[in-house]
C-alpha cells in the first residue's frame, strides 16, 4: 500500500506550512494544520481534499488554523466524509466560537482535545504515555506537548511540565492592567467581553470544569451532526433560526437573556471564558506495518488452493485438502517495520527545553519497537535553529531520518498562488500603478549552510514537496503538478524573450483612457489621491488609504493578511528586533478595520491581521477602532480567550458597536476616531441580508466620501445614507440573469449594484464580492458595463463603472481608468485556462445550502454546470 506525505503549502509571506497524509488505497486523507489559504491552495494544485478524514492542529494561533472554520464549510458543502479534529486543549472553546458562521448541521466532526494527564512531566525517563490521540485502520497519532519555559514571580525559571495553571511566558506581553473602557465603545460589546458565567441550565453542584466543558459540548452538537462512530444527542433541525434571534434592530437595543433553557438561548450565551497553558503538540505519527509478498508458487506447491490464499496474507494460518498445515511465514515474504514521522512545532526558544528535556518521548522505540522514523517537520520560529540545543537535538537522530525545516529566516518566500500572481504580472503591462507586481523572493534571509552541524539529510520545507513513506523515499517534487506559470512567464520576462500576446490591445486601452482623461475633470480635488485597494473579490477585503491620516479596511475575509504581504511587501527585522518597513508600516497605518456582518468570508482573516499587529515591536502610537455588530464582537471575543489579539486591551483596539454610530441617531461617529482620520463623520446603515449586516458611509472633511455596502440587496436606506457619495463600493455577488438567486440570497446582481450608484448620485461606481459560481466575473460582466443602454439618457455624464480585481489599487481621481480597460481585460480573462480561484475563500453564505425554496429555474447556464463540475 503507497502512502505518502505531501507539503501542500510552505512557509511564505501568504503561507503557513500544510501537510496532507495520502493513502492511495482506500483514498483517504488527513491534513496538518490548516492556514488561511489552505483551500486555494489545493485548487490551486489540483488536490482534492474531499476524503480528508482528520485534521490535526499544533497550536490554536492563527498562523495555523486560520483555515480551519473553511475547511469544515468546504467539506461539508461538498457532502465530504465526517471530519475528526484533534488539537491542544482550547480546541472545543474555538470550535464552538464559530458557531455563528460555520454550523452545518448535517456533517458530522468529532473534537479530540489533548488532555495533559497520564504524561510524565519533564525529565521522567520513563514516561506513561496517553492513550493515542487518533487511530483508525491507516495510522496512530501520538500527541506530545510542548510547553515555553516559564518565569515564577521570584524570577526563577521552571521546567515545562503538564501542569494546567497559568505562569508567565519569559516571552509573552505582560497581561495589562484592567482599565475602564472608553465611553465611546459600545455597552453591549462590553458585556459581551466581560460575561463569564456557566449556563444556568446546567447543576450548580458541578464543578466549574465539567460546566464549562458540557456547555461547550452542548454547543458542538448544536453545530454538527455526531458523527457516525459516536453516540450523542441528535443536531438542532436546519430549519431553527439560532442565529436571528441574537441580533435586535438598530433602534432597538435589548440585553442578552440569561435563560438557557432551550437551545437559542444556549447558543446565543458567552461561552465560558476559557483559561489555560499556552502550548503546542507534536505529532508522532505510526503507519500500517505493511505485509510481505506473497509467493503464489511457493503457496501451490504447498498445496494452498482458492481462499487459502487470502487467509495466509492476512496472516492466518490454512490446512489443505491433503491435511498440510500452512503458516503464513512458508510463502510469504517479511513484512516492512511501520514507517514514522514527527511533526514538530518550536514558536520560540522558550520552547526549546520541553523538547530537549523529554528526549525519550520523541524517540521511536517508544512507540513501539520495530518502528522506523522516516522525517520530521520543523516548523520553528525566530531563533530556535540558532540555538546549539536544538540542533543537537536533531542530530541525535538516526543519519537516514530526513530533516525538513520550515523558518522565518531560511525559508524563501516565492509565489504560492501562481495563477493569480501570473494574471497580476499580465496585467501590469497594461497599468503597472493599478496592477502591481507581487512582492516575493526565492532567495531566503540566510541560508541553511551558515547553520553548523545539521543532520546531512535537512532541507527546506517547500510547496509540492512529497515524501514516500512506503516505499520509503527521500523528498522528491509532487509530480501531476500544475507548472508555475509566474515563475516561466517571470524568467521569460528577465531574459528578453518574452511578448505580451495582448500588446496591440492594451496599448490601444491605454490610449483610450489617456485621451478620455478630459472627459473626467476632477470634482473633488483633495480626495484624488486616496486609494482603494481590493484586497479580494470573493472574499471581503478593500483598503482604503488617507494620504496623511491613515488606512482603513472595509471586511477582512480569510487571506487578507497574504494579501497585504504580498502588495506591500516583507518588513525588514533589525538587529535590536524591531520591525520596520513594508506590510508592517502598513499595520501602523491601519486605524480602522469595519467589519460588515458574522458571515465567515469578511472576517476569517481578522484575527491574524489582529494577532500581527498586536505583536508589533515597537508597538503602534495609536489604538485601533473595530467596528462590528454585536454578534460579531461576540465571537471575537470568545475567540480571543484561546487565541490572544489584544481585543481586550484598548491600548491595542478600541470596540465600536456597529449600532452605536448608526446614521439615523445624532452621533456623527466617536471624535477620536474622525480626528485620526480627518473625518467629519463615520456612520454604519442597516441593510438588507440574510443576517444583521450593516454598510459604511465616510464622509471626510476635504469634501470626498465613501460608502460600503456590504453583503445586500438593493437597500434604499443605503442610496439614504450615501447621498453624493464619491465612490459606492457595492458587493454584485450574482449575474444579471441571476435576479431570482439574488433575492434567496439576499444579494444584487451587477445591474441592481449600478442602479443603486445611479440613485445615489455616487461619481464613481466600483463592484467587487463577486460569488465562487463567477471566478471570472470580470469576464461575464465586462461588455454588459461597456453598453450604453445601462444608463439612462437624462444621466449625462454617467459614474463610471470598475469592476474590483484581486490586489488592483485604484486612485479616487482616476478610479474611472479601470473601465476604459475592462475590454482589454475581457480578452485577457479569455484566454486563462481558470485553474485558480480569484481568491479561494471558502465557500460564502451566497454558495451556501440554503432552506430557502431553490430558484424556479429548468436549465443550468454552461457556467453553473462548470463550476459544479469543479465544486465536485
Amino acid at each position: 500500500m503507497q502512502w505518502s506525505l505531501r507539503v501542500i503549502t510552505g512557509l511564505t509571506a501568504d503561507t503557513e506550512p500544510s501537510l496532507i497524509l495520502r493513502f492511495e488505497s482506500p483514498p483517504t486523507k488527513y491534513i496538518f494544520n490548516v492556514p488561511e489559504g489552505t483551500n486555494r491552495a489545493c485548487i490551486q494544485k489540483r488536490y482534492a481534499i474531499a476524503k480528508t478524514k482528520a485534521a490535526f492542529l499544533t497550536r490554536l494561533h492563527p498562523e495555523e488554523i486560520g483555515g480551519f472554520p473553511g475547511l469544515v464549510m468546504m467539506l461539508a458543502d461538498t457532502h465530504s466524509r465526517d471530519l475528526t479534529v484533534c488539537g491542544p486543549p482550547g480546541l472545543t472553546h474555538y470550535v464552538a466560537s464559530t458557531r455563528f458562521y460555520a454550523r452545518r448541521t448535517e456533517f458530522g466532526v468529532n473534537v479530540k482535545e489533548y488532555k495533559h494527564e497520564g504524561l510524565a512531566a519533564a525529565g521522567n525517563a520513563t514516561p506513561t504515555l496517553p492513550p493515542p490521540i487518533f487511530q483508525d485502520e491507516n495510522i496512530i497519532v501520538h500527541s506530545i506537548p510542548l510547553y515555553p519555559s516559564v518565569v515564577d514571580d521570584d524570577g526563577s525559571t521552571d521546567s515545562p511540565s503538564g501542569s494546567s495553571k497559568r505562569k508567565r511566558s519569559s516571552s509573552a506581553t505582560p497581561p495589562p492592567t484592567p482599565k475602564r473602557r472608553s465611553t465611546e465603545a459600545s455597552p453591549a460589546s462590553n458585556q459581551l467581553l466581560d460575561m463569564d458565567l456557566p449556563p444556568p441550565s446546567i447543576s450548580a453542584a458541578a464543578p466549574l470544569d465539567d460546566a464549562d466543558r458540557i456547555h461547550r459540548e452542548n454547543i458542538l452538537h448544536l453545530m454538527f451532526r455526531p458523527p457516525a462512530s459516536n453516540a450523542g444527542p441528535a443536531a438542532v433541525a436546519d430549519d431553527m433560526d439560532l442565529d436571528k434571534v441574537t441580533e435586535p434592530g438598530p433602534e432597538s437595543p435589548s440585553k442578552p437573556s440569561s435563560s438557557t433553557s432551550d437551545p437559542k438561548q444556549l447558543w446565543n450565551r458567552r461561552l465560558p471564558k476559557f483559561r489555560g497553558t499556552p502550548q503546542t503538540l507534536a505529532y508522532f505519527v505510526v503507519g500500517p506495518v505493511t505485509r510481505g509478498k506473497f509467493d503464489a508458487k511457493r503457496a501451490k506447491e504447498l498445496g494452498v488452493v482458492g481462499p487459502m490464499c487470502g487467509k495466509l496474507t492476512k496472516g492466518e494460518t490454512v490446512t489443505t485438502p491433503s491435511g498440510n498445515v500452512v503458516t503464513p511465514d512458508m510463502c510469504v515474504g517479511p513484512s516492512t517495520p511501520p514507517p514514522a514521522f514527527l511533526f514538530v512545532h518550536v514558536p520560540d526558544p522558550t520552547y526549546i527545553d520541553s523538547v530537549v528535556s523529554r528526549t525519550e518521548l520523541f524517540l521511536p522505540s517508544t512507540y513501539g519497537s520495530t518502528v522506523q522514523l522516516h522525517a520530521i517537520i520543523h516548523r520553528v520560529g525566530p531563533g530556535v535553529m540558532e540555538d546549539k540545543r536544538y540542533r543537537e537535538w536533531m542530530a541525535s537522530f538516526d543519519p537516514a531520518v530526513n530533516h525538513m525545516i520550515a523558518s522565518e529566516r531560511y525559508s524563501p518566500n516565492p509565489i504560492t498562488y501562481s495563477s493569480s500572481a501570473r494574471m497580476q504580472l499580465e496585467l501590469s503591462y497594461l497599468d503597472n500603478e493599478i496592477f502591481r507586481l507581487p512582492h516575493h523572493n526565492d532567495i531566503p534571509v540566510a541560508p541553511l549552510s551558515d547553520l553548523p552541524d545539521l543532520p546531512a539529510k535537512t532541507t527546506i520545507l517547500t510547496q509540492d514537496t512529497e515524501l514516500f513513506m512506503h516505499p520509503r523515499l527521500d523528498p522528491t517534487a509532487t509530480k501531476f503538478v500544475p507548472p508555475d506559470e509566474f515563475k516561466a512567464t517571470l524568467e521569460a520576462i528577465n531574459s528578453g524573450t518574452y511578448v505580451h500576446p495582448l500588446e496591440d490591445v492594451y496599448k490601444t486601452a491605454r490610449e483610450d483612457a489617456d485621451g478620455s482623461a478630459p472627459n473626467y475633470p476632477s470634482s473633488q480635488p483633495n480626495g484624488q489621491d486616496v486609494t482603494i485597494t481590493t484586497l479580494g473579490t470573493g472574499m471581503s477585503a478593500t483598503l482604503i488609504r488617507i494620504p496623511n491620516y491613515g488606512s482603513v479596511l472595509l471586511d477582512c475575509g480569510e487571506g487578507t493578511w497574504g494579501q497585504l504581504a504580498r502588495q506591500f511587501g516583507e518588513p525588514i527585522v533589525s538587529e535590536e528586533g524591531q520591525v520596520r518597513g513594508g506590510v508592517v508600516d502598513l499595520l501602523r497605518d491601519l486605524k480602522c478595520i469595519f467589519i460588515s456582518h458574522v458571515h465567515g468570508d469578511h472576517h476569517m482573516g481578522l484575527a491574524k491581521v489582529l494577532a500581527r499587529r498586536h505583536k508589533l515591536n515597537p508597538s503602534p502610537s495609536e489604538p485601533l477602532y473595530l467596528i462590528a455588530n454585536r454578534l460579531t464582537l461576540h465571537y471575537l471575543s470568545e475567540l480571543n480567550d484561546v487565541v490572544e489579539f489584544g481585543l481586550n486591551d484598548r491600548r491595542h483596539i478600541w470596540i465600536i458597536d456597529s449600532d452605536d454610530v448608526y446614521y439615523r441617531k445624532a452621533a456623527s461617529g466617536p471624535a477620536m476616531l474622525k480626528a485620526t482620520l480627518g473625518l467629519e463623520s463615520i456612520q454604519t446603515v442597516d441593510v438588507e441580508h440574510r443576517t444583521q449586516c450593516y454598510g459604511l458611509v465616510l464622509r471626510h472633511k476635504d469634501g470626498w466620501s465613501a460608502v460600503y455596502s456590504g453583503d445586500t440587496m438593493p437597500c434604499n436606506r443605503l442610496v439614504e445614507a450615501g447621498q453624493d457619495a464619491s465612490v459606492l463600493i457595492h458587493e454584485a455577488t450574482m449575474a444579471d440573469d441571476q435576479v431570482e438567486m439574488a433575492l434567496a440570497k439576499a444579494h444584487s446582481t451587477a445591474g441592481q449594484a449600478i442602479d443603486v450608484g445611479r440613485r445615489m448620485n455616487a461619481k464613481n461606481i466600483l463592484l467587487t464580492h463577486f460569488s465562487q459560481r463567477y471566478p471570472k466575473m470580470p469576464e461575464l460582466q465586462a461588455p454588459a458595463l461597456a453598453d450604453e443602454s445601462l444608463v439612462s439618457e437624462e444621466e449625462e455624464p454617467r459614474a463610471p463603472i470598475a469592476i474590483a480585481f484581486d490586489c488592483a489599487t485604484l486612485r479616487l481621481g482616476s478610479l474611472w481608468r479601470m473601465e476604459k480597460y475592462m475590454g482589454a481585460m475581457a480578452k485577457t480573462f479569455e484566454k486563462e485556462p481558470g485553474d485558480d480561484a480569484s481568491d479561494g475563500a471558502p465557500l460564502d453564505d451566497a454558495d451556501a445550502p440554503s432552506t430557502s425554496p431553490p430558484p424556479t429555474k429548468s436549465k443550468k447556464n454552461k457556467k453553473e454546470k462548470r463550476s459544479a463540475a469543479t465544486a465536485a
